[in-house]
C-alpha cells in the first residue's frame, strides 16, 4: 500500500518553541577579545574555536572576528574541524590552524591543506618527514610544537638535533611558528617551578636552531591562563581559548574582566509542592525539604551534567537545590528560600529560567558547585540546545 506522507509546514507565526537555548551575544565576544588585545597589545592573536567554538558556534565566532586585525589564524583540533568550517564559511580571510588530529598522510589531506590554507601543527618525525618531502606540502608554513613538560604532543629536546638536521636536508631554513604548551599555568606562574622550567627549555630550544642558523619567524607559549598572569613577553603570539567566551580558571584570582558571552535559557515545564521525605523521580530520592519544586527542560541529554544532580547550586536568579537526579530530559529544582527574584518560578508553563548568564564569577561558581569543568559545562552542551546569535548594540537576532 502506498501510503503519502504530507510534510508538516511550519511557518514563523507557528515556529516550534525552544525547551532550552544558549543565547550568544556576538557583542560581548568583540568586547572579550578587546579585552584580551589590552592584555597583550603587541601580540598577534591565534584564537581557539576547537570543539564547536567551546559549544558557541564555531561559524559564528569566525564570521564574528574574522575582520580583527591582530587576529592571525583560528585554532582547532582536527583536520575535519578545519575542513567543515572553511565549507560552511567558504572563508579564506583567516588561517585555520591544527593543533593535535593532523591525519597529514592519509584521505589526500595533506593537499586538503594546502589548498584551503589550513595549517598543521607537526608534533612528529612521521607527520614532519612527509610534511618535509611531499610536494602538495611545499607552499604550507611549517609550524612546530615541542614538548617541554606538558607530555601529550610535542618534539622533546633530545630531538633537537635530528630536527634540525632534517630540516636542512630538506632545505628548510626557517620555521615559520614555533610553540610548546605549559601544564600548569591555572597556578601562579611566578612561584611555579615546573612552568619556570619550561620557559627556559623554550628559550633554550629557539637558541639552538639559531644557532644552526634556523630562522624562527614567530613563537607562542601563552594560553588562556598564560595571558591573564603576562607571560609570554618574548613571543609574538597569544593562543586565547577560555577567557575569550568569558570564564576563566578560578584557581587564582586573575586580572580579567571579560563577562560570559552566552546565557543558557531553560523553559520550565512544570511545578508542585512537596513536603519534606517525598521521594522524587529515579530512585526514589527523599525530598529533604518541603516547598515548590520545578521542572526544567534540561538533562543530561541536553550536555547538562549528572554530577549536579543533588547538590545546591546558584543558578542566575539564586540558589536552588537539585532534587534527586539529573535525568536524561529533565532537572527538578527547590529555591533555597524566598526571593523576589524568584518570581521567575511562578506557575506558569511558559517561563524560562536562566541556568547562568553574563557574570564570569557566577558561571565558574555553577561549575565548582558540581565539579565540573568551566571548559566541559561550555563543550557539553549537545545540538539539542538552539544556539540563538544576538548583537546586544543592535538587539537584534542574526
Amino acid at each position: 500500500m502506498d501510503v503519502r506522507v504530507t510534510p508538516l509546514k511550519i511557518g514563523v507565526e507557528e515556529s516550534v518553541k525552544k525547551r532550552a537555548e544558549l543565547v550568544v551575544n556576538l557583542a560581548i565576544l568583540k568586547r572579550n577579545y578587546s579585552l584580551i588585545e589590552s592584555l597583550c597589545p603587541d601580540k598577534k592573536m591565534i584564537i581557539m574555536i576547537k570543539a564547536n567554538a567551546y559549544g558557541h558556534g564555531d561559524t559564528e565566532v569566525y564570521q564574528a572576528l574574522k575582520g580583527q586585525a591582530s587576529l592571525d589564524g583560528f585554532g582547532v583540533a582536527s583536520i575535519e574541524e578545519a575542513l567543515s568550517l572553511r565549507k560552511r564559511t567558504s572563508c579564506f580571510q583567516k588561517p585555520i590552524i591544527v593543533f593535535s588530529d593532523l591525519f597529514i598522510k592519509d584521505n589526500g589531506y595533506a593537499k586538503s591543506y594546502a589548498e584551503n590554507k589550513i595549517i598543521p601543527v607537526i608534533s612528529d618525525f612521521q607527520a614532519l618527514e612527509y610534511f618535509l618531502t611531499s610536494d602538495e606540502c611545499k607552499g604550507v608554513p611549517l609550524f612546530l610544537k615541542f614538548n617541554t613538560g606538558m607530555n601529550r604532543l610535542g618534539f622533546k629536546w633530545e630531538d633537537i638535533s635530528r630536527l634540525s638536521s632534517m630540516l636542512k636536508s630538506n632545505g628548510r631554513k626557517q620555521i615559520d611558528h614555533l610553540m610548546t604548551h605549559f601544564s600548569d599555568a591555572s597556578m601562579p606562574i611566578e612561584s611555579s617551578i615546573k612552568t619556570q622550567k619550561q620557559l627556559q627549555l623554550f628559550e633554550d630550544i629557539k637558541k639552538y636552531f639559531t644557532s644552526c642558523s634556523i630562522e624562527i619567524r614567530d613563537t607562542s607559549t601563552c594560553n588562556s591562563s598564560g595571558i591573564l598572569q603576562g607571560v609570554g613577553d618574548k613571543d609574538s603570539h597569544v593562543r586565547p581559548g577560555l577567557i575569550l567566551y568569558g570564564p576563566c580558571d578560578s584557581k587564582i584570582d586573575f586580572r580579567w574582566e571579560g563577562q560570559m558571552v552566552s546565557k543558557l535559557r531553560v523553559h520550565k515545564i512544570n511545578s508542585f509542592d512537596a513536603k519534606k521525605g517525598d521521594e522524587i523521580g529515579y530512585g526514589s530520592s527523599i525530598c529533604k525539604g518541603s516547598g515548590k519544586i520545578h521542572v526544567l527542560a534540561i538533562g543530561y541529554g541536553d550536555g547538562f551534567s549528572t554530577n549536579f544532580s543533588g547538590k545546591k547550586i546558584p543558578l542566575a536568579f539564586g540558589d536552588v537545590t537539585v532534587v534527586g537526579r539529573v535525568n536524561m530530559d529533565m532537572m527538578l529544582i527547590m529555591p533555597e528560600k524566598d526571593s523576589k527574584k524568584l518570581s521567575l518560578l511562578k506557575d506558569c508553563n511558559e517561563e524560562f529560567v536562566d541556568i547562568w548568564g553574563e557574570s564570569q564569577k557566577h558561571f565558574n561558581s555553577l561549575s565548582l558547585s558540581g565539579g565540573v569543568l568551566n571548559y566541559e559545562l561550555l563543550c557539553g552542551l549537545s545540538e539539542r540546545v538552539s544556539r540563538v546569535y544576538i548583537d546586544k548594540q543592535q538587539e537584534e537576532c542574526l
